[in-house]
C-alpha cells in the first residue's frame, strides 16, 4: 500500500537532488542566495566552538583553584 502524499514528497526530493547533483551544501547555498536576493532578512549566527571534556576539566580546575 503506497501513500500518495509520501510518494509526492519523495518525487520532489528526487528532483531537488537531481538539480543539485546530490550536493546538500550547494542546495542550501542556492537557497540562501535566493533568500538574500528576495530582500528577506538573514540572521548571521557565529558558530560556537565546542569545548572538549579535557578543556571542561581544566576550566573547572582553574576556577576552583582561585
Amino acid at each position: 500500500m503506497t501513500n500518495p502524499i509520501l510518494e509526492e514528497l519523495y518525487e520532489a526530493r528526487r528532483q531537488l537532488q537531481a538539480e543539485h547533483g546530490q550536493d546538500l551544501k550547494e542546495f542550501l547555498h542556492e537557497g540562501l542566495l535566493e533568500t538574500i536576493a528576495s530582500g528577506h532578512p538573514v540572521a548571521k549566527i557565529e558558530q560556537k566552538r565546542l569545548r572538549t571534556a579535557c578543556e571542561e576539566t581544566n576550566q573547572h580546575e582553574s576556577t576552583t583553584a582561585r
